[in-house]
């Protein structure tokens, strides 16, 4: 909930503390995680914040390799992704097929 009202407040999503399980600044990841994301889309639709849900679905599909693109391409279908995201996940799946 809190990196919800970061992002309604600031207009933007948090990584490092979106994604960080450690106490450790060093340590704080640079890339949203699958998990965290999923977070966020679910307070993003539960709140009709479309912005977030598309900066979450962006920056997910920046980081789209043949390890992330089931969970990605599950959690566009699950929260209705635009058909630009919808596009890019069948171009990298006939890419690789």
């Amino acid at each position: 909930m809190r990196k919800m009202l970061d992002y309604v407040y600031s207009g933007e999503v948090d990584v490092k503390q979106a994604s960080n399980s450690s106490s450790n600044p060093e340590e704080a990841p640079t890339k949203l995680t699958i998990g965290a994301s999923r977070k966020l889309l679910h307070a993003a639709q539960k709140y009709q914040i479309s912005n977030l849900k598309e900066e979450c679905l962006d920056r997910l599909m920046a980081d789209l390799s043949l390890e992330t693109i089931g969970d990605i391409a599950v959690l566009a279908y699950e929260f209705h992704a635009n058909s630009h995201i919808q596009n890019q996940i069948k171009a990298f799946l006939r890419r690789y097929t």
